[in-house]
């Protein structure tokens, strides 16, 4: 999945899945969003920018830019 902007500016939950393998990649993240790849989920408290999330040695993994912020 790859999107400009995740969720909306007044936290409206939403969810981007990918069922087994993938990645989910957004320039934009805004908060009360939930990424899942397989059964593996993390959800954003706060906007978050560059957002890179994957499967590394099967544990999710999310990046903003560089900056590695779960897994």
């Amino acid at each position: 999945i790859t999107a400009k902007e995740l969720g909306g500016p007044k936290g409206i939950a939403t969810t981007a899945q990918v069922l087994t393998t993938g990645r989910i990649t957004s320039s934009l993240v805004h908060p009360n969003v939930t990424v899942i790849i397989g059964s593996q989920s993390y959800k954003f408290d706060e906007t978050t920018s560059l957002v890179k999330v994957f499967l590394q040695d099967n544990l999710l993994t999310v990046y903003s830019g560089s900056n590695k912020i779960h897994g």
